[in-house]
């Protein structure tokens, strides 16, 4: 069996869609023989890979949906159920027409992340998107710009495969971008499958359209791996004026995302370093899989005269376990995570102002999240933290499970069913 997946970035990045499809992929496996084909749709170009099981094309590679899907031949396509990025909605758009069965997921766990239509946050979100085309140098600069086109034009011939003439192409252009600009997300109907992560997303889906012989209820498979790690965590208290105090630090990209300029984030990680450097603390850096460089933190840290491991490929998970705390800010999955797993963590206050996220809140009420104002106050809260027995309440237990459907590790399995279900049945 084919699966066809479009990815905005490559597989082997950790980011949140690509975790999502290995692990239901590793359940599917169980079960059936599947050929996952990679649509890999990033600026820089990827190399096609083929092997038995896995096969990796670029985009750029095939010049519309339709010729994409004839090549391929898939049994099944899945994608993304977001403010679809073009080549998402044509190739999604060229499924229904060949009658391919298309599956959508959506790895946000917060319905109200996602339909905020704040005029304010539109305005804030579009200077941060315009500001991300200019910050890498003109070279990026026109990177970006040619992937753009292109991906536009690739939605264009997909649509006029189907026999939309030029008028009415234009016109849903302009429907395409309104709905980025005035809508903060959008969530489309067309699946014949659409993978639900809670039961708040189960009633936004139904409330929007989706009969609910199209819903599968199954939590997110991004939380089956490190069930077994979650659910082993302690929160003994940690004396640790006996050894070296073991922080890591999870950065947060922030100037990638429009916030800021790089010598402004440097200033700010001095700032903590400089606050850390009096205590004996072994520091390590975990930075964002994919959006940051790692480059532009071993350049800061080598000016610094500071000899600090950088993680980026790592899941943080694969690491966790040698560190006594977390130092992190902004805005990002990587909080989720360490509230959802009990992790002690330190949310650090920047001149931004970020949302406090799902799970976050329910965290600092359990006592193992704490909210530092002022970098002067770093040192005292480690302290704080680390020396007060702390234990997972029901709030957390509560939202942990709110979120993730049923916590149980089997999110993978449910989705991996209701798929082939939906394969077994004449389209």
């Amino acid at each position: 069996m084919k699966m066809l997946f479009i990815t905005m970035e490559h597989p082997k990045k950790k980011s949140g869609n690509n975790i999502f499809v290995k692990n239901l992929i590793v359940q599917m496996r169980k079960i059936t023989k599947i050929e996952l084909i990679w649509i890999v749709c990033e600026k820089n170009e990827t190399k096609n890979e083929i092997d038995d099981c896995e096969k990796k094309f670029d985009i750029r590679n095939f010049d519309n949906a339709f010729d994409l899907l004839e090549t391929i031949k898939p049994d099944c396509v899945l994608a993304m159920n977001s403010k679809i990025p073009p080549v998402e909605k044509a190739i999604s758009a060229a499924s229904k027409f060949k009658k391919i069965p298309l599956v959508h997921f959506k790895v946000i766990e917060k319905v109200e992340e996602t339909t905020n239509n704040d005029i304010k946050n539109l305005s804030k979100t579009t200077v941060q998107n315009m500001k991300r085309l200019f910050i890498d140098g003109k070279n990026m600069l026109f990177k970006k710009i040619s992937f753009i086109l292109y991906k536009h034009n690739f939605l264009y011939k997909t649509r006029s495969k189907i026999g939309i003439n030029f008028v009415n192409n234009f016109l849903l252009y302009i429907n395409d971008v309104s709905i980025y600009f005035w809508k903060k997300e959008r969530m489309y109907t067309i699946a014949d499958l659409q993978l639900v992560n809670n039961q708040d997303w189960m009633k936004y889906f139904k409330n929007i359209g989706f009969s609910e012989n199209k819903l599968a209820l199954t939590g997110s498979p991004n939380w089956d791996p490190i069930y077994e790690k979650i659910n082993n965590c302690n929160l003994e208290r940690i004396d640790a004026s006996r050894r070296q105090i073991r922080i890591l630090i999870i950065t947060c990209p922030l100037v990638e995302h429009g916030y800021g300029t790089y010598p402004q984030r440097n200033l700010f990680l001095k700032n903590i370093f400089n606050e850390l450097k009096s205590e004996k603390i072994d520091l390590e850096i975990k930075i964002h899989p994919s959006s940051e460089m790692k480059s532009s933190y071993q350049e800061f840290l080598e000016k610094n005269n500071l000899k600090i491991p950088i993680f980026q490929k790592e899941g943080l998970w694969d690491i966790i376990e040698k560190y006594d705390l977390v130092l992190t800010y902004g805005y990002g999955y990587p909080q989720i995570e360490c509230a959802f797993g009990g992790i002690r963590t330190i949310l650090l206050k920047t001149e931004w102002n970020f949302p406090i996220i799902p799970m976050v809140n329910a965290a600092i009420n359990s006592g193992y999240f704490r909210i530092c104002e002022n970098l002067k106050d770093i040192i005292p809260t480690i302290h704080k933290l680390l020396n007060e027995e702390i234990e997972i309440n029901n709030e957390i237990l509560l939202e942990r499970e709110n979120l993730s459907y049923k916590f149980d590790g089997k999110a993978g399995e449910r989705a991996a069913i209701a798929i082939l279900d939906l394969l077994k049945k004449p389209q």
